[in-house]
């Protein structure tokens, strides 16, 4: 079932695969995935938001985390880095945001996600 609070209360580790490897990811006071050091960080935390994304975690028109949220599930990262993933899920049209008020998931019908 899909949590909507920020973190998720209770969840603490999880695989996500996307494309092919699997991602450890650490929630709730854990010190963060351990990054892989022939990716880029901003390339794994696109790849760990989008497969959340498809995982269906965040329903359509709904917020995904805040930076500074996505900065406490990512620590020791720097907000540059993680805005880059953002960016590059909003270019696909996985999100949009509107300032001041947050970035929203949009409908599945409107992504358009490039393999790279």
């Amino acid at each position: 079932m899909p949590c909507h609070a920020w973190p998720c209360p209770g969840l603490q580790k999880r695989a996500i695969a996307w494309p092919s490897t699997v991602y450890d990811v650490m929630r709730a006071g854990d010190s963060g995935p351990e990054w892989r050091q022939d990716r880029a960080k901003w390339k794994q935390i696109y790849d760990i938001l989008r497969g959340e994304l498809e995982a269906g975690e965040y329903k359509t028109g709904y917020p995904i985390p805040s930076l500074s949220q996505l900065e406490q599930t990512f620590p020791d990262t720097a907000r540059n880095t993680i805005r880059k993933a953002v960016d590059r899920l909003e270019r696909e049209k996985f999100i949009h945001a509107e300032s001041g008020v947050g970035t929203f998931v949009r409908p599945r019908d409107e992504w358009e996600p490039t393999d790279e």
